[in-house]
């Protein structure tokens, strides 16, 4: 076989080993390509699933704050009275105690008062004597 004839060979094999690996590998890439594709919907259909899942989730917990909310804010509303009646309670309690302690302080004064004025008179104005 002539040199130029067997180069024609090697340069065609060659040639032709390059176009099978190329499409080798090129059917292997698009095989990849398209796990990699398939993987990547399934990934973002469970993405979207959990996105749907936490905007349920965040309605939720929006309302139960709400809710929540109201709560507490008429809480707030019943400790208030309370503690305004209570506080009442215990004025109207204390001016009675203090107004009956005054009344007692007084009561005595008045008495040691009347005690010391009659003195004062009998010292003044003695008895007449017989």
């Amino acid at each position: 076989m002539p040199p130029a004839l067997e180069l024609a060979a090697v340069v065609a094999t060659m040639v032709a080993a390059i176009a099978v690996t190329y499409a080798v590998t090129r059917a292997h890439g698009m095989r990849q390509l398209a796990d990699a594709r398939v993987a990547l919907a399934a990934e973002m259909s469970a993405t979207k699933q959990d996105n749907q899942w936490l905007r349920h989730e965040l309605e939720r917990q929006q309302q139960s704050l709400g809710a929540t909310q109201a709560l507490l804010d008429k809480a707030e509303v019943n400790l208030r009275e309370a503690f305004q009646s209570l506080a009442a309670e215990a004025l109207h309690t204390n001016r009675g105690a203090f107004l009956d302690l005054a009344k007692t302080a007084f009561e005595g004064l008045t008495k040691q008062s009347t005690v010391q004025m009659d003195a004062r008179q009998r010292w003044c104005n003695p008895c007449p004597t017989r």
